[in-house]
C-alpha cells in the first residue's frame, strides 16, 4: 500500500483551482472514476468521484459538490496523456454525465491484451497449447491482476462494491478515498513497464490505433440504435411459422419409424430427441455418432437438411426474439450493445447484449434466410449510412501474397468468383456468355427449360457449380481450407477436391507461396503479425507428446494465416472509424452506430446525408490504403455507401 495521505480530496471550488493549476503542469496523469453502478451508458448510474493523479499524489474530485466540467481542459487535451484501466468505462461515465470527452489515452487493460493476444492462461503459470480444448476465457485482465504480476502489489478490490451500494449524498470513508487514490497511483509504474514491453514487441503503432479506438468504441455504445419493434416481432412470427412448417415436414419423415402414437392418436415424434433422430437415420441407412451440425451437413438426405433448417429458425426465435427487445433502454428507447474492441485474438471486435456480429443477415449460404437489417432504423429527420469494404479479406490476401493474377482480378473490377472459376476450371468465354444470359432469367418462378435449350441450362448449372466451389476456396483459403473440408462441403470424392485445390494453387502460385511461408514463420516465431504489426501469439505443445505437438503445429499454421488477413481487416476498419469519429465530432447529429466485421453503420442528418456519405467513402478509402498499397479498395478504387431509412446492404 502506498503511504497514507497521498491524495487530496477536492470538494470545493478553491481546491479545484489549486488542483487544476498543479495538474496542468504534467504531461501524463492517471485517470479513474467511481460510480454508483455500471449502467452509465444510458445515464442510470452517476459519478461519485473523478480521480486525476501524478506518480506521487492523487486528486479526488467530488462531482456531487464541485462542477466536474471544470476538469475538461485537462481531460480533453490530447497533449496530456490520460492513463487508466478500462478507460472506455471512464470515458462513458464522464461523457454521459458531464458532456466531457476524454482525449489522449493509454489503457493498461488494452496494452496487456495486445501483449498476450492468443495466449490462453492455463492457471499454472503457462499457456494452453494451440489445438487443445479449453473453456472460453474473458479477454481482459483486471488492474489487481496486473498490479500483482508486474508490481508485486496485492490490491484489495472489495472496496469497489462499497461505491456501488453507496448512498449518493453520503460522505466517503478514508478507506474508500485511499482505494480511489491507489487506482490511479498504481497506473504510473504499470504504464512504464507496459510501454517498454510494447516497444520491445514492435506493438507501438498497434497500441496507438487501439488507444485512439477507445473513443469510437465508447461512443457507439452511448449512441445505441433505434429498433422498429413491431417489424422485429413480425419477423419473429415469420420465423416461428417457418419453423412449424419444417417441423411438420420432419414429423412426416419420422412418423413411420415410431412404434405408436398416444392414446388420442397424437404423434410421439420429438424432433429435439437425439435418440429418436439417431434411430431414424439408422433406419434410413445412415448410422451417425451424433446429430451435430457438422455431422448432419455430411448426410445426403432431406431429414438432415430439414433438421438444420429447423434448428436455425428455432435458435433465431430464442436468441433474437423478445430477448433482444428486452435490452432496449427505457431511458432513450434505443438498443445499446456492448462492444469489446479486443474481443477476439485477431483484433476484431466482438459484441454482446446483443451479439450484433452474429445477427442474421439473409445470406444464401445460411440455413435461415431471414434478416433483421430493416429493423435498425434512423430517427425521423435522419438517414442511415451503410458502407463496407467489399471482399476486404481477399484484397488483403492479394496484397500480402502479391500474386499478380489475383491482383489483376481486382484491378479489372469483374466478378472475382467467376474469373477464378474461369482460370481454375478453364471455363471458356462462350460458356461464360451462356451462364450470364441464363442467369438473367433465373428466378424461383421461372422454368429455364421453357426459355433455353437443355444444353444451355446444363452449362449454366455447371458454371454456377464451379463458381460456388471457387467462392468457397477464395473465402476459405486463408482459414486453412483443406481438401477434406472441401470434399465434405460439396459431397465430392477427396481426390477430386485435392485436384481442385492443386489447380487453384497452380493458378495462384503466389498465394500458395505466401500461405506456406507465413505459416512456417508463425510456427518458428510463435507469433504472426499484420501489415501494421499487430501480433497474435501461439503456444506449441510439448514435442514429446507427438500427437498433441502435431495438432498444435497444424492449429498454429491455420491461425497464423488467418490472423494476418483478419487482423489487417480489423486494423483497416478501426483506422477508418477513428478518422470518422474525428469527422463526426464536427458534424452535429452525425454518429457512429455499430460495426459488423468490415461494415460501418452511421446515423446522420437527412439534409446532409449525401455530403457526409461522400466524406465517409473517402475516409474509408484512405484508411484502406494506409495498409493496402497495391490493390484497389473497390471498383474504380471507391467505397460504396448506401443512404436509407434503415441498415441496408
Amino acid at each position: 500500500m502506498i503511504d497514507d495521505l497521498n491524495y487530496v480530496y477536492v470538494d470545493d471550488d478553491y481546491k479545484v483551482d489549486e488542483a487544476l493549476e498543479f495538474l496542468s503542469q504534467y504531461s501524463r496523469l492517471g485517470y479513474d472514476v467511481e460510480t454508483t453502478g455500471l449502467k452509465v451508458v444510458d445515464g442510470q448510474d452517476k459519478l461519485l468521484l473523478m480521480q486525476l493523479g501524478t506518480e506521487e499524489v492523487a486528486y479526488l474530485f467530488d462531482p456531487r459538490k464541485i462542477d466536474g466540467k471544470r476538469l475538461a481542459p485537462i481531460l480533453e487535451d490530447p497533449n496530456i496523456l490520460k492513463i487508466g484501466h478500462n478507460l472506455k468505462f471512464d470515458y462513458q461515465a464522464t461523457s454521459r454525465e458531464l458532456g466531457v470527452q476524454l482525449d489522449g489515452m493509454f489503457d493498461t487493460q488494452l496494452a496487456y491484451r495486445l501483449l498476450t493476444s492468443g495466449l490462453i492462461d492455463n492457471h499454472k503459470g503457462g499457456f494452453i497449447p494451440m489445438g487443445e480444448k479449453h473453456k472460453k476465457q474473458f479477454p481482459y485482465k483486471g488492474l489487481a491482476f496486473l498490479a500483482k504480476k508486474f508490481l508485486g502489489i496485492n490490491m484489495d478490490k472489495s472496496v469497489r462494491t462499497s461505491f456501488i451500494n453507496h448512498q449518493y449524498r453520503k460522505e466517503f470513508t478514508p478507506r474508500q478515498l485511499q482505494y480511489a487514490a491507489d487506482d490511479v497511483l498504481f497506473l504510473h509504474p504499470l504504464v512504464d513497464i507496459l510501454s517498454s514491453m510494447l516497444q520491445d514487441e514492435g506493438l507501438i503503432d498497434t497500441a496507438l490505433l487501439e488507444f485512439e479506438f477507445i473513443r469510437p468504441c465508447a461512443e457507439m455504445e452511448i449512441n445505441g440504435v433505434t429498433i422498429d419493434q413491431d417489424h422485429w416481432r413480425r419477423i419473429i412470427q415469420e420465423a416461428k411459422a417457418q419453423a412449424e412448417v419444417i417441423r411438420k415436414e420432419i414429423t412426416v419423415i419420422l412418423e413411420p419409424f415410431q412404434d405408436q402414437n398416444t392414446l388420442f392418436g397424437a404423434s410421439t415424434v420429438n424432433i429435439s430427441s437425439k435418440d429418436q433422430i439417431l434411430d431414424a437415420f439408422e433406419k434410413l441407412g445412415h448410422k451417425l455418432d451424433n446429430t451435430e451440425e457438422k455431422t448432419l451437413k455430411r448426410v445426403d438426405h432431406p431429414l438432415a437438411a430439414h433438421l438444420l433448417q429447423w434448428r436455425g429458425y428455432d435458435k433465431l426465435v430464442s436468441t433474437y426474439g423478445e430477448a433482444v427487445l428486452g435490452k432496449i433502454s427505457r431511458q432513450d428507447n434505443r438498443l445499446h450493445a456492448t462492444f469489446h474492441q479486443l474481443g477476439t485474438t485477431t483484433g476484431r471486435l466482438s459484441s454482446d447484449k446483443p451479439n450484433l456480429q452474429n445477427m442474421p443477415q439473409d445470406r444464401e449460404d445460411e440455413f435461415v434466410n431471414i434478416s433483421f437489417r430493416s429493423c435498425f432504423k434512423a430517427l425521423p429527420g435522419n438517414k442511415i449510412l451503410t458502407a463496407d469494404y467489399s471482399q476486404c479479406e481477399l484484397r488483403i490476401l492479394a496484397e500480402v501474397s502479391q500474386d499478380r493474377r489475383f491482383i489483376d482480378i481486382f484491378e479489372g473490377g469483374g466478378d472475382l468468383h467467376i474469373i477464378t472459376a474461369q482460370q481454375v476450371f478453364g471455363i471458356t468465354d462462350s460458356e461464360l456468355d451462356i451462364y450470364n444470359e441464363v442467369k438473367k432469367k433465373d428466378h424461383p418462378s421461372a422454368n429455364l427449360l421453357d426459355l433455353y435449350s437443355e444444353s444451355d441450362v446444363s452449362m449454366y448449372h455447371r458454371v454456377y457449380d464451379f463458381r460456388n466451389k471457387t467462392k468457397v476456396i477464395n473465402f476459405g483459403i486463408a482459414y486453412g481450407l483443406s481438401a477434406w473440408s472441401l470434399a465434405e462441403r460439396f459431397k465430392i470424392p477427396q481426390d477430386e477436391a485435392e485436384k481442385i485445390l492443386d489447380d487453384y494453387f497452380t493458378t495462384y502460385f503466389g498465394i500458395k507461396q505466401w500461405l506456406d511461408s507465413n505459416s512456417h514463420e508463425s510456427i518458428a516465431l510463435r507469433y504472426s503479425k499484420t501489415i501494421l504489426g499487430r501480433k497474435r501469439y501461439y503456444t506449441l505443445a510439448d514435442p514429446e507428446d507427438e500427437q498433441m505437438f502435431r495438432r498444435s503445429r497444424n492449429a498454429t499454421r491455420r491461425a497464423g494465416n488467418n490472423a494476418v488477413i483478419q487482423g489487417t481487416n480489423a486494423d483497416i476498419t478501426k483506422e477508418a472509424m477513428n478518422k470518422l469519429q474525428r469527422v463526426y465530432d464536427n458534424i452535429e447529429g452525425a454518429k457512429l452506430l455499430f460495426t459488423v466485421h468490415d461494415e460501418i453503420v452511421s446515423e446522420v442528418p437527412e439534409e446532409r446525408a449525401e455530403e457526409i456519405a461522400e466524406i465517409k467513402a473517402e475516409v474509408m478509402r484512405q484508411a484502406f490504403h494506409r495498409f493496402v498499397q497495391t490493390v484497389p479498395v473497390g471498383i474504380d478504387d471507391e467505397v460504396g455507401v448506401t443512404i436509407a431509412d434503415h441498415w441496408n446492404k
